[in-house]
């Protein structure tokens, strides 16, 4: 009579298709191959999804709506710029962020991130607010005086630093402004 078993290796189930049972057929079906999956430690996972062929080391894997990457750490989602932190760090402190000093949010080095309150956080800004009309952080046209604002917040306090009729020299205060009143500011400080 003829075996009717599974073909491979270890396995006594009963032959399905092509020598093989159920469940090796269907990876030979969907993998090309009966063996067992990989499962890749989080360590893994990252080193498989960085591009670490720049200054930045860039995330290559799936990217969340907010512009940040994902992986699955221990069956839970979580942000990789967070996990690669964690992983050359240890945890994050409790309440802290983690800031990434390059502006680069899919950037996972870990020599790019450090943990920051939210004020910290807040402090590396590079963006613009909506109603920002001069193209400088912090430079606001002040149509009764005609010269442009310069302000800046701090604790959630906001601080002036004059009016100026040239906007290059109220973005120049308005830098020198952060910088008195900010710690994490990075990009102001490069110069």
């Amino acid at each position: 009579m003829k075996n009717r078993t599974c073909s491979a290796p270890g396995c006594n189930s009963m032959h399905y298709c092509k020598r093989y049972c159920v469940k090796h057929y269907g990876r030979l079906r969907d993998r090309g191959s009966i063996e067992d999956r990989k499962v890749l430690t989080t360590a893994e996972k990252m080193e498989a999804a960085t591009n670490k062929a720049g200054a930045c080391w860039l995330w290559t894997g799936p990217v969340q709506t907010t512009g940040y990457g994902s992986v699955i750490d221990n069956k839970v989602r979580k942000y990789a710029h967070r996990v690669a932190y964690e992983l050359a760090n240890g945890p994050i402190p409790e309440g802290m962020r983690i800031d990434h000093i390059c502006h680069t949010p899919l950037c996972v080095r870990p020599a790019h991130l450090r943990a920051v309150t939210i004020k910290q956080n807040a402090e590396n800004f590079t963006g613009l607010s909506a109603h920002n009309n001069s193209g400088y952080r912090g430079v606001h046209w002040h149509a009764q005086s005609g010269k442009w604002n310069v302000q800046a917040t701090h604790n959630g306090r906001r601080y002036s630093g004059g009016l100026y009729s040239a906007i290059e020299d109220a973005n120049a205060a308005a830098i020198a402004l952060r910088n008195k009143l900010h710690t994490h500011n990075e990009l102001d400080r490069v110069a």
